[in-house]
């Protein structure tokens, strides 16, 4: 099972702070399934950590991944 833990904001409009998804081939899919399930996700900007590695693409996810949902946030 994947890992998929939420941060900030993103807590707010999931309604968990992390869960289980089954199956999901890429962070695509992954990021698909989550928009069915947490509509209120759709439009919101984060960025995604694949296994503590912030990724910009599609990133293949194996059954051991945990996948981080990032709010946006700035450097100083």
């Amino acid at each position: 099972m994947i890992e998929v833990r939420f941060f900030g904001q993103l807590t707010d409009r999931t309604g968990c702070t992390s869960l289980y998804i089954e199956e999901a081939s890429d962070t695509e899919t992954l990021i698909r399934q989550l928009n069915e399930r947490y509509p209120a996700l759709s439009g919101v900007k984060y960025m995604l950590a694949v296994d503590n590695r912030m990724i910009n693409t599609n990133t293949t996810l194996s059954a051991d991944c945990r996948v981080d949902l990032l709010p946006p946030f700035s450097g100083g």
